[in-house]
């Protein structure tokens, strides 16, 4: 099984909330946070050596240092978009309505008859 398909069976539990959430009067950032959230919560499962990869710094470095905790997050923000691309995860979120305040632009007539009073 891939880890998309991992990923996928592990959030499953979370999606009926991620389409709840989707539909509520959020911004897509406030969207997409949530739904990170939920997949290092559920989906995301870090690993228990004593070293892992800092993919910027191109080597292994210590996991309990603050240079390992980067390369946990790299790595987790990375699969995390690529996990959002594949489920197409955006489908979930409905932005609210545009509210239009359109105010018609004066003719240039009735902007020469405000000036003179």
């Amino acid at each position: 099984m891939n880890s998309t398909k991992k990923f996928r069976a592990r959030m499953e539990s979370s999606m009926e909330d991620i389409e709840k959430f989707g539909k509520t009067n959020v911004t897509f950032k406030t969207f997409y946070s949530f739904v990170q959230r939920k997949f290092e919560q559920h989906a995301y499962q870090f690993g228990d050596t004593e070293t892992i990869y800092h993919i910027e710094m191109r080597r292994f470095v210590d996991r309990d240092s603050y240079d390992g905790e980067e390369a946990e997050e790299i790595q987790c923000s990375r699969k995390f978009r690529d996990f959002f691309k594949k489920e197409k995860l955006s489908q979930y979120y409905k932005p609210p309505p545009k509210k239009i305040n359109f105010q018609p632009v004066p003719s240039l007539s009735e902007r020469l008859n405000r000036n003179k009073v």
